[in-house]
């Protein structure tokens, strides 16, 4: 019995020596870089202690660093329930976990990659990353109601988990519902404003919006005017940006929306002045973006004068016109409405004056007459009949001097209308101007040869130089009325 206990004695003295000699000889290859061979050093300690918790764990951080994945986690699960407490390897492990997890994902094997993730999440419970594998799971698979709902309950516990606000902020942009995702990233801003997926996430966005805005515009050209402004509704909640702002003003004016287009253009206004406020106050007159808004503005503010016009309101609709002058004063169209409101309401120098402005932007500006030719003949046709309505009522009031000056001006404008030489000829023969008036009747029945009236005070101021001629019609010297659109 002595000599049995002195032999096992020796032997566990020879394994104690063998696994110390193992184990020095492991660390000093891990030293050296050669992990393989530490490992098999490790391999032939274990087969000498198989029971050594420490010894499996140091193996399983050799196969971390060898990337060997799934050693590693044997390794760690045999530490586990060789020592149930241990802590520190269960969260490695978890780890792990994770990582073998995200890689399945990566090969599409959601089952097992979901499985990998519950074990995580189990082995590290307080872990908020390894929340997340399951819901990665959900997302790939597309269940984006069931994703939201376990973010939702991730961020109850922990609102400044930044992945879980970006996961749920991405969701809830790919669902349409922008205002939601913009409060998670801004949280998250708060939280880390450099962080790299939010930059990502914040470029993302931008070139989205970029995109609606390019569909929007094609829309808008086709007159599909709902389409684009849903398209720039949403760019605007994915980037608030003032060119986005008076593209959408642009869709709400063609839709008659104007409140809601003048608040856009204001909005994009603030926007300008805000972020470019030395410009601004140095010379405002040199920013172009700002000028164009401002046009846009007055071309709004005249469509609603325009729209007022229609229902007879022509005081408010001056109103209206004027405000849009404050705005741009290179626009025609504003002048002569303004004409036109003054004409109806029977001011006639106000009216004059507004198209006389409107007259002297086409004769300074030659490439405008080109581009609004249509609109410029009928600015003449406009000031030409006004000048003949005041040189009638200057006529019927006996002021001849001045009835002859308008109808000249009328003339200037309209020469081929026969009426208004006719007018003029009157006017001159009251004034006793013979010869003048002798040379607009004979104009006035050049070009018009069947007005009678014309003719036939043609012929009889022809009698006064040829007495065998014809004696004056029976037309007195009184008021008259005309139409200037007789030619």
């Amino acid at each position: 019995m002595k000599r049995a206990s002195i032999s096992q004695a020796k032997v566990i003295e020879a394994l104690r020596k063998s696994l110390g000699e193992r184990t020095h000889e492991a660390e000093a290859l891990i030293a050296e870089g050669r992990l393989d061979y530490a490992v098999a050093a490790l391999t032939s300690a274990i087969f000498l202690k198989p029971n050594e918790a420490e010894l499996y764990r140091r193996r399983a951080e050799l196969y971390v660093q060898m990337c060997d994945f799934k050693s590693a986690y044997l390794n760690y699960k045999r530490v586990i329930s060789l020592s149930p407490n241990d802590a520190k390897s269960k969260h490695r492990m978890a780890g792990i976990c994770y990582v073998r997890g995200k890689l399945l994902l990566n090969d599409e094997d959601f089952h097992t990659a979901e499985k990998a993730f519950a074990e995580a999440e189990k082995l590290s419970p307080t872990t908020m990353e390894y929340k997340m594998g399951s819901v990665h799971v959900m997302v790939r698979k597309n269940l984006l109601k069931s994703a939201l709902l376990a973010l939702n309950e991730i961020l109850s516990h922990n609102q400044d988990f930044i992945e879980a606000r970006l996961v749920r902020a991405k969701i809830l942009i790919d669902s349409r519902e922008i205002l939601r995702a913009q409060s998670d990233l801004d949280i998250v801003d708060k939280i880390e404003a450099d962080h790299p997926q939010l930059l990502r996430i914040r470029e993302s966005l931008k070139n989205t919006a970029n995109a609606l805005r390019l569909e929007a515009s094609a829309n808008l050209m086709h007159g599909l005017y709902n389409k684009s402004l849903s398209s720039l509704n949403d760019s605007l909640l994915l980037d608030p940006r003032p060119d986005t702002y008076r593209l959408r003003a642009t869709v709400l004016r063609h839709q008659e929306k104007y409140a809601e287009s003048i608040t856009d253009l204001n909005t994009a206004l603030s926007i300008i002045k805000a972020n470019e406020p030395k410009v601004l106050d140095k010379d405002a007159k040199n920013s172009k973006d700002v000028d164009d808004i401002n046009k846009q503005l007055a071309i709004t503010l005249n469509d609603v004068g325009v729209s007022l016009v229609g229902m007879r309101k022509y005081r408010e609709a001056i109103t209206c016109f004027r405000k849009a002058m404050t705005r741009n004063n290179q626009l025609p169209e504003l002048p002569i409405n303004l004409g036109d409101c003054y004409k109806q309401l029977d001011e006639f120098d106000n009216a004059l004056k507004f198209y006389n402005l409107a007259y002297e932007m086409f004769s300074i500006d030659k490439t405008l007459k080109e581009e609004l030719e249509d609109e410029y003949k009928t600015l003449l046709t406009k000031l030409g009949q006004l000048r003949f309505e005041r040189g009638r009522r200057m006529f019927n009031n006996t002021n001849y001097i001045r009835a002859d000056q308008e109808f000249s001006e009328a003339i200037n404008l309209l020469p081929q209308i026969a009426s208004l030489w006719f007018h003029r000829a009157e006017a001159r023969l009251h004034l006793y101007d013979l010869v003048g008036s002798y040379l607009d009747f004979e104009k006035s029945t050049k070009l018009d040869p069947t007005f009678m009236a014309a003719v036939e005070r043609f012929e009889w101021i022809k009698s006064k130089v040829n007495p065998q001629g014809p004696s004056m019609p029976k037309r007195g010297r009184g008021k008259f009325l005309a139409r200037t659109n007789r030619q």
